[in-house]
């Protein structure tokens, strides 16, 4: 890895990892379900900070990123996007047996847990534990002990 790369976290990778699983081996309906939080989320934190910014106008500066975030997140365009997605998944429940149903509901509360894991995660700074093993892993010893004969027996 080289210095400076981004590395995900920990509950990152759980997120996407689950995510993806979901998405690759469960029906199109569960799938949508499944990512429908972190459409929503990404929306409803998008409007919360554009109202924090617009409450405190310019007494603040910030990096020009942080205001390109809050502008496609709050804006009309992700806005329809979000409202297209819950249309999509309206749409796939109402189409779905009850069994199909009751497993979109618990993708969908799952990825709920799984987004505030994620922006808790963020906001501790989480990364992984210190490295357990070292990166250059030392020879291994010879045996002191001579290794028994193997016996071959017939197949009984």
């Amino acid at each position: 890895m080289q210095e400076g790369s981004i590395v995900a976290s920990p509950t990152t990778l759980l997120y996407c990892s689950w995510m993806l699983r979901i998405v690759c081996t469960r029906p199109y309906a569960e799938g949508l379900a499944a990512m429908l939080p972190c459409f929503w989320v990404y929306l409803h934190v998008g409007e919360v900070v554009l109202e924090r910014r617009k409450a405190l106008g310019g007494s603040v500066t910030r990096p020009d990123e942080f205001d390109k975030w809050i502008d496609m997140y709050s804006g009309d365009g992700y806005v329809k996007t979000v409202t297209k997605f819950q249309q999509l998944v309206e749409d796939a429940a109402r189409a779905a047996d009850g069994a199909t149903r009751a497993a979109m509901t618990a993708h969908f509360k799952r990825g709920c847990e799984l987004e505030w894991m994620f922006w808790s995660a963020a906001e501790k700074l989480e990364g992984w534990p210190p490295e357990l093993f070292p990166v250059a892993v030392p020879e291994r010893r010879k045996q002191v002990e001579p290794r028994r004969k193997q016996v071959s027996r017939p197949c009984q």
